[in-house]
């Protein structure tokens, strides 16, 4: 008998259909598939992020695999979602813009989806609990293996079954087919804005891993995640053969299968529009980073004309600060000048009584040295000489304070 093989098959998309894999075919809609018998889906294992592991019994309480998923993409993704659509918005691109339920239903954001099996129905197959340990060593695996690259991969759910059957063309009679883990989970990584956003190429990057051949150019048979597969592939065979299977490591000669018509216009047709979607999204990245760079220019434009406009605003309130002192210079001066107007104008007035003061002593000195020639009375005489006396003191005081006065006035100027 040939030797069971150990089974590792990963993929976002149907080979059959092209279309991108959804949850509840894992749970909710067991009972739906036409493969599965009712009787045996009790037999059935489940696990979500949020649940942690539970049975066919015990779903009723439980979150859904797609309800699982939708949370975690908004628990992690919606500000990274936000933003980009903000970015949208900003460039007028309103048709960019999406829903986390848009994420969870695109090639480039989509989980992935992993098959886990041991043999088959023509070599016989791990039995449910055998593989259930196999499946969550191997899950532990993956969740060490993360912790140590940037927490870049997370399991959100898995499945095992063991509940789906097969006609055997020989007898007729139901048999049960192998069972297998439908294990579902998310790559990760931080972008350059500092925010957390799905995509396993770039988080398999800043894990450091490199491509199988490095220096060729990345495609569909050479990426980061062809390395990593087969890396883990190996840890995979290495738990089975840990638990006493005996199991075929080589793996079998590529050879092209044949494909129904069907099958090939679905791959087809999958085929190019991942082609289109890859380079819309390429093109849009291209813009978004455009939009971004002339964003920032226009945040480095505009700090540049606010810090022109501060220099502006404190010239002008230097300006304003020197005009003020002008003013007040200007006001101080005026001021000074009433002053000196108006002493100016009182010696005037002064100057002028004490000009008729003296010319009215001058007159009555004149007139008393007339009446003293002519007097004989020697008391009288006496007393006009008195009088003239005085006058000629008064006369002296008066040109002595014009005299000063004058001095006072060429001070002031």
């Amino acid at each position: 008998m040939d030797k069971k093989r150990a089974s590792l098959h990963s993929g976002k998309k149907s080979q059959k259909t092209g279309k991108i894999i959804r949850p509840p075919h894992n749970d909710e809609e067991r009972e739906k598939n036409e493969n599965v018998k009712v009787g045996l889906v009790d037999n059935n294992f489940y696990w979500n992020c949020y649940d942690g592991g539970y049975t066919s019994d015990e779903q009723g309480d439980k979150l859904t695999f797609q309800a699982a998923e939708l949370e975690f993409y908004k628990e992690h993704y919606q500000t990274t979602l936000d933003k980009q659509n903000e970015r949208h918005l900003k460039a007028r691109q309103k048709k960019r813009v999406k829903t986390i339920e848009d994420w969870l239903n695109s090639p480039r954001y989509a989980p992935t989806e992993t098959i886990l099996r041991v043999g088959n129905v023509d070599v016989g197959f791990a039995d449910r609990l055998s593989l259930k340990e196999m499946a969550e060593e191997y899950i532990e695996k993956l969740n060490e293996w993360s912790a140590e690259h940037n927490d870049c991969l997370h399991i959100l759910d898995y499945a095992l079954h063991a509940d789906e059957y097969y006609i055997d063309e020989d007898t007729g009679k139901e048999k049960p087919s192998s069972t297998h883990v439908h294990l579902r989970y998310v790559w990760d990584y931080t972008d350059e804005q500092g925010d957390r956003t799905v995509g396993c190429e770039k988080a398999l990057e800043k894990a450091g891993y490199e491509r199988p051949y490095p220096d060729m150019k990345e495609s569909r048979k050479n990426n980061r995640l062809m390395t990593f597969t087969a890396e883990f592939r190996e840890t995979w065979q290495e738990i089975i053969l840990s638990h006493g299977y005996d199991i075929e490591t080589e793996p079998l000669p590529t050879k092209q299968k044949a494909k129904d018509k069907q099958t090939y216009v679905a791959e087809k047709r999958a085929h190019i529009a991942e082609q289109r979607a890859a380079e819309k999204e390429q093109k849009a990245s291209e813009r978004e980073r455009q939009l971004i760079i002339k964003g920032q220019l226009a945040d480095i434009r505009t700090q540049q004309a606010d810090e022109e406009i501060a220099k502006a605003k404190n010239l002008q309130a230097e300006y304003e600060e020197k005009l003020a002192e002008l003013d007040e210079r200007e006001l101080s001066i005026s001021r000074r000048e009433k002053e000196l107007q108006k002493k100016e104008d009182s010696l005037n007035k002064s100057e002028q009584e004490n000009k008729k003061n003296a010319e009215a002593l001058v007159k009555e000195k004149e007139e008393l040295f007339i009446i003293s020639n002519t007097i004989k009375n020697e008391d009288t005489k006496k007393t006009v000489q008195n009088r003239l006396s005085l006058i000629n003191t008064r006369s002296f005081i008066a040109s002595n304070t014009k005299e000063h006065g004058d001095d006072d006035k060429g001070l002031g100027d």
